[in-house]
């Protein structure tokens, strides 16, 4: 498998960690415009991460995983309990299509753009709406029952892999990690693994 990311973006890197994770051969392409030109996916939108399968390219990173789940059952990213999967995608799904939009280049750069706002103030934009993210998660880590060591027990999941490329966003913007204790536990368990120390250069 090839992957064509371009390392800094979150969404290439949950995938990158999923491939990690389940121990499946693949190469990292840098995917500059002009690699990805000639591949054929939606819209013509020239955007990273794909992952080409040798007869298949895919994009969006939350299908790229929900396809290596199913393609590579093991080691396993959802849990075995219909209602725990069920509640590990809504998590992830929050991370995915309510937070991250807001980082979007396409975002940035029509705000840049077409808008005129400057750089800082777009900065104090997207940090507002990560924060009202991570309190949304923090809540959810605090009241459910399945909370332990990562966020759905004790064996790390696809919520996981979302939820840590998200928190080095968060630190790169310096958002204050404080008021956010459950996370902050979780993503540090996270980084004591060997799966993640790339994550950490």
């Amino acid at each position: 498998m090839k992957l064509y990311s371009r390392n800094v973006s979150p969404a290439d890197q949950m995938v990158r960690l999923a491939l990690l994770f389940k121990d499946i051969d693949h190469v990292i392409a840098e995917s500059g415009t002009d690699d990805l030109a000639g591949l054929h996916y939606q819209g013509g939108a020239h955007e990273s991460p794909v992952l080409d399968t040798g007869d298949q390219q895919l994009t969006q990173a939350m299908a790229i995983l929900e396809y290596l789940e199913d393609a590579y059952p093991e080691p396993a990213l959802l849990p075995e309990q219909p209602l725990v999967r069920a509640r590990v995608r809504s998590f992830s799904q929050l991370i995915f299509s309510d937070i991250q939009p807001y980082a979007h280049a396409r975002v940035s750069g029509y705000m840049e753009n077409r808008l005129q706002i400057p750089r800082d103030e777009q900065a104090l934009w997207f940090c507002h709406w990560l924060e009202t993210g991570l309190a949304r998660l923090e809540f959810m880590l605090a009241h459910q029952a399945q909370t332990g060591t990562y966020c759905f027990g004790e064996q790390l999941t696809m919520a996981d892999l979302v939820l840590v490329p998200l928190v080095v966003t968060a630190g790169r913007l310096d958002i204050d990690m404080r008021s956010f204790p459950h996370i902050s536990r979780i993503v540090e368990n996270c980084m004591e693994l060997d799966l993640f120390e790339w994550l950490q250069s």
